[in-house]
């Protein structure tokens, strides 16, 4: 029987209640180790946190600890715990990777309370885990994201920037400096507005304010800067933010791409375009060209007159809802088809050919490969010319040769006739 004098008081027992209902009821995993580093206590929550049972940890040697820890991290942490105690330090918090029962790693975070005796001799610790494998897959992420981050702000061919709502500065790439012509300082020191062209500004700052008041998250423009030695540079303007949790915008990031050389091909392209079409919707032949896809490049005019083409045909630039119009026109569309598809399944080659019409008309039609000055196949042109009129001629002038060839064949057989019957005339006077 227990001694009045040695039995627990009721504040005694309540706290035990009360550290007992906090040791097995918390998230954290409460480990109580010796002098020894042996086990003497793991919670419930250790448990579920780490696979092992509470026997299997009990039984555990002192070795035995240290083998769950990476072979990576166990030098570490051993030397971590054995110079924190050597030195009589209070504490210890730290991370590393322990083995899970199912065998996998995970990141576990220790905070460790020693215990020491009056004189200063190691006799335990107290020790609150954690599993922290969830917030070392968001802080490599974090981590990741910020070396991508600061790797796409410092592309050499990609200007960026960073400003806030108000379009002040917060931080600039090299490429911005180098494609307007200013250092850092100089750049700094002047607003956007300042560096665009006068005919630019209305709209991209109706842009601009249409982020601000969140209608959009993003645009992109082609816009032209005046650059520090008054030449003009076309950039293509990406302008995206960064928003708080109210909605409003915290950052402005603005990406330039330098476009000018590009600009410049579009309009010889453009001009040069232009002076083509003139020229194809000059000639009396219908032409349409396509790419390598059947793509359509460029029809003229007069192939949209031969063939009645209506204009949500034209609008679509993929060449099948062409075709499918044009096949329900002809004769024989089974033919037709046949031949586009041998010439689109074999891009080298060259035809010619004539079609006939279900209204009567008939096109001669050609088509061949095209190819640039390096001898690379672009795709193909189909041209397309009216011959009904010179086909009925033909037709016609057939009909007449095939009825003076009767005729011809006629007076020829009367000319023999004529002869045999002189000839018998010449013999009966004879005789």
């Amino acid at each position: 029987m227990q001694n009045e004098d040695t039995k627990p008081s009721q504040p005694i027992i309540e706290n035990r209640e009360i550290y007992r209902l906090i040791t097995e009821n918390s998230p954290d995993g409460i480990v109580v180790s010796g002098a020894d580093n042996k086990i003497s206590y793991v919670s419930p929550s250790y448990v579920r946190l780490f696979g092992y049972s509470e026997s299997e940890e009990l039984n555990r040697s002192s070795d035995g600890i240290f083998s769950v820890i990476h072979p990576d991290d166990r030098d570490t942490v051993y030397s971590k715990i054995f110079q924190a105690t050597k030195q009589k330090q209070p504490g210890l918090f730290f991370e590393y990777r322990m083995k899970h029962k199912d065998g996998y790693y995970l990141w576990r975070e220790d905070n460790m309370s020693f215990k020491y005796d009056s004189l200063g001799n190691y006799l335990g610790a107290y020790t609150i885990c954690r599993d922290i494998s969830d917030r070392k897959k968001l802080e490599e992420s974090l981590y990741e994201s910020n070396e991508r981050f600061y790797g796409y702000f410092n592309i050499p061919t990609l200007g960026v920037a960073i400003t806030s709502p108000e379009k002040g500065w917060v931080e600039i790439n090299d490429r911005i400096c180098t494609m307007l012509g200013y250092d850092r300082n100089e750049i700094t020191k002047l607003t956007w507005s300042e560096m665009t062209y006068p005919e630019d500004i209305a709209t991209d700052e109706e842009l601009f304010n249409q982020v601000l008041t969140g209608k959009i998250e993003q645009y992109a423009i082609d816009k032209r800067f005046i650059k520090k030695d008054k030449n003009i540079i076309w950039t293509k303007l990406s302008v995206s933010c960064v928003r708080k949790s109210d909605r409003t915008v915290k950052y402005i990031i603005a990406t330039l791409d330098d476009i000018t050389a590009a600009k410049k091909s579009q309009e010889i392209f453009a001009s040069n375009t232009a002076l083509l079409e003139a020229q194809l919707n000059a000639t009396i032949d219908g032409v349409l060209i396509v790419d390598l896809n059947q793509k359509r490049l460029l029809i003229n005019n007069k192939m949209v007159a031969l063939f009645n083409v209506p204009d949500e045909i034209l609008e679509d630039k993929n060449d099948d809802l062409l075709l499918e119009h044009i096949i329900g026109l002809v004769k024989d569309s089974a033919h037709f088809l046949d031949k586009v598809t041998y010439l689109y399944t074999h891009p080298t080659e060259t035809s010619r050919d004539q079609i006939e019409f279900k209204n009567g008309m008939v096109l001669d039609r050609y088509s061949a490969p095209v190819i640039d000055v390096s001898g690379k196949n672009l795709g193909r042109i189909w041209t397309f010319r009216d011959i009904t009129d010179s086909k009925k001629s033909e037709e016609s002038l057939q009909e007449k040769l095939e009825e003076i060839e009767k005729i011809n064949t006629l007076m020829i057989g009367r000319e023999l006739k004529m002869t045999e019957l002189k000839k018998e005339i010449f013999l009966l006077k004879q005789s």
